[in-house]
Order: C-alpha cells, then structure tokens, then sequence
C-alpha cells in the first residue's frame, strides 16, 4: 500500500495550542508590516485568535443544537447542557458574542479563500503538479479532484491544490478533522492549505527555510508554520532539504518540537508527512 503520511488520531479533547516561541521567525516576515504597524506574522497570529474563539464557539453551538435526553427519555433545552438559566434561553457565552465571533470566522476565512495572491500560487502549483515530465513527482495525481467541503462541518473547502494523497488517505484524514479539532503536522504544504480549513487550530513544522517562509505567507488565519531546520552540524554533510529522510540524529529539534505544544496527549490530530518519520 502506497501511503504518502502517517495518521495518529487521538481522543482526547483538544486545549487551545500555544507553540513556545522556541523557534525564531524570519526578519522579513517580522519586519513586514502594513498601516496598523504589525508584522505579516503578528496579524496572522491575531487572526488565529479571533479564528480559534470562533471555532470554539461554532463547535459548542454544533453540540448545543444536537440537543440532551433528560431522566425520562425526552430532550432538554439544548442551553440547559452549559447550566440553568433563569429565561431558558441565554447560554453561557450570550448568543451576541458567539454571532459575533461567527462573523469573524466566516469573513477570516472567505478573505483567505479568495486571496488572489494565494489563488494564483495555488493555481501555479497545481499546473506544476498536473503537467509535471515526471509522472508522480509531487505524489499521485489521482488526488484530484478532491473535496469542496469539510463533512463533519459543512465549511467550504477551496480545493484548487489538493493534498497529495490517494482518495482514501484524503477521506480518512477528512472524516478525523472537526471544527474542536487541533492539529500537529511535521511537513508543511497542499495538505497544509487544504485541511487546515476544517479545523480549530492547526500548526505545522517545517525544516526547509525557503519553503517554510513561503508557507507562512499563505496558510490560512488559523494555521501557523514554525521553521524548525536540520541541525546546523549536520548542514553541511546532509545538506537542506537533503536527499534522504534523515533521522533524530540531524533532525532532534524538528522531531522534538511537538513537546513545545504544552501538551502533546491534548492534540486531537498528528499528521507526520516530513523528515524523520520514522522518529516523529
């Protein structure tokens, strides 16, 4: 069986992610602000905020209206699961802010879909993908077409790359990956882009400097790309990105870099799809 990724679902409900800043960003994406004097990586991460509040909402909104049973088999007020109010209808987090917070999310994220400079990478690279000399070369091009729409939450999907799996590998992730859902990934790219739209919160290692600065300019708000290279004694010899897989011997950092997530047991999804796989 050809598998491009390795896939590790775990139960356990998600925490909000905060990655330590152990690892440094770039000075170009750090000194690249607009008006509001922010960094490209600042607004990125405020949007992530607002994103992750929203989809935390989204997600206990999809549980509220799937409603309770109560002792004698009827069902119960759905704002009765988050405790008793005295008018039966003010849920914990009052409806004004959670429709507030929804709008966030949903303009966030059709901003991103329709990006015209991420579109245009997108529709480049999947050019490249399709019509390389070389049959396969960035993975099977049997991953296209690939979904429009996240199926456990209904949210569009702009699908114009697709992840470079075979169909069952892209179900299989797709049928993990909730609005709650907080994700890990050693290996950034079309995966990156694609499955990310489905979930909370979504963070992605990467060893190559080029490639991860890219990335980073083209993730959506509630993703973020941390580069974490080989390390620096192992440059030279193995060079970057180097030409085999490598192992934790050249690779120690990035394999270690989930332990910066605070909490790796909180982690709903783990998706290994880099270097050193065998030791991620």
């Amino acid at each position: 069986h050809d598998s491009y990724t390795s896939l590790i679902a775990c139960s356990q409900r998600a925490l909000p992610l905060q990655i330590k800043e152990a690892f440094a960003v770039t000075q170009s994406a750090s000194s690249d602000t607009d008006g509001s004097g922010l960094s490209v990586l600042q607004r990125r991460e405020r949007s992530a905020i607002d994103f992750d509040e929203a989809a935390e909402d989204e997600a206990e909104m999809a549980r509220t209206n799937s409603g309770h049973a109560d002792d004698s088999g009827g069902e119960l007020p759905s704002t009765m699961a988050f405790g008793s109010h005295n008018n039966g209808d003010v849920p914990s987090r009052t409806k004004a802010s959670q429709a507030k917070r929804k709008r966030g999310l949903s303009v966030a994220m059709e901003a991103w879909r329709n990006d015209e400079r991420v579109l245009s990478w997108k529709r480049s690279r999947r050019e490249q993908i399709l019509h390389s000399a070389v049959p396969d070369q960035f993975g099977p091009r049997e991953a296209y077409p690939c979904a429009a729409t996240c199926p456990n939450s209904n949210r569009p999907l702009e699908n114009t790359v697709c992840p470079m799996m075979h169909s069952e590998e892209q179900e299989l992730l797709l049928s993990a990956l909730t609005p709650d859902s907080v994700v890990f990934e050693w290996g950034s790219g079309t995966s990156t882009l694609y499955y990310s739209q489905c979930v909370k919160n979504w963070t992605s290692i990467e060893h190559e400097s080029e490639w991860c600065h890219l990335m980073q300019t083209l993730v959506p708000p509630n993703a973020q790309v941390i580069c974490v290279p080989i390390e620096e004694w192992a440059k030279q010899s193995f060079g970057s990105p180097g030409t085999w897989d490598g192992s934790k011997k050249e690779f120690k950092t990035y394999v270690e870099s989930i332990h910066d997530v605070g909490c790796e047991d909180c982690l709903d999804v783990v998706l290994i799809d880099g270097r050193a796989r065998g030791d991620c």
